[in-house]
């Protein structure tokens, strides 16, 4: 009789921390500012060159999650201010050992002025294990257009030029597809939540 008792209550016991387990099970967390795309987007091909000089395509954008922001290095405001979140956010995520299969790219809208070294020498002030690509204005249109980013010259009177430019981040999974983005405004707070919701909640 106390064996059998003994078994029931053994029985129970186990049951009592599965519903305990299944109750308390909590869905990851979605994000709080990025919009997941209901349908990942693959990325048409293009080419380009990062800013070590060397090819960069849609194929580099497989195996790892990318943060994309497109800019120039000559913006006197957004640009640096983006990429001095996405610093501190790479900070933020390396504290919580979470950098190893994320990757911030900085894409060019003024390629006229911003070759590899000029991207290089630029990113290296805020992280050098940022990306940056440059190459044919054609082809960063076609790349900005895949996002909804678009860009324009705004000409100076000084003769000089800005360019006026979405300042979205975007999120492409590690399939190399356009996954969610994230519209400003938005801090380094929010950015690492949020890379951190999207790849839990990326099947």
């Amino acid at each position: 009789m106390k064996k059998t008792l003994a078994i029931i209550a053994i029985v129970l016991g186990v049951g009592l921390v599965g519903l305990f387990q299944f109750f308390n099970k909590q869905p990851p967390a979605a994000p709080e500012h990025a919009l997941i795309l209901p349908e990942p987007r693959p990325i048409a091909a293009f080419n380009l060159v990062d800013n070590q000089d060397k090819p960069f395509t849609e194929q580099n954008l497989i195996g790892q999650w990318d943060i994309l922001f497109f800019g120039y290095t000559s913006c006197p405001d957004i640009c640096p201010a983006t990429l001095q979140m996405m610093q501190q956010a790479w900070k933020q995520l390396e504290q919580q050992n979470a950098t190893h299969d994320v990757r911030f790219v900085f894409i060019t809208v003024d390629p006229a002025r911003d070759t590899p070294e000029q991207l290089s020498n630029y990113l290296n002030y805020f992280n050098p294990a940022f990306v940056g690509l440059t190459g044919d204005e054609q082809q960063i249109a076609k790349l900005s257009e895949q996002f909804g980013v678009f860009f324009i010259k705004n000409p100076q009177e000084n003769g000089n030029y800005l360019m006026e430019h979405t300042g979205s981040v975007m999120f492409v999974d590690p399939k190399g597809r356009y996954y969610a983005n994230l519209s400003p405004p938005f801090n380094a707070d929010i950015l690492t939540n949020d890379i951190l919701a999207v790849k839990a909640s990326y099947q």
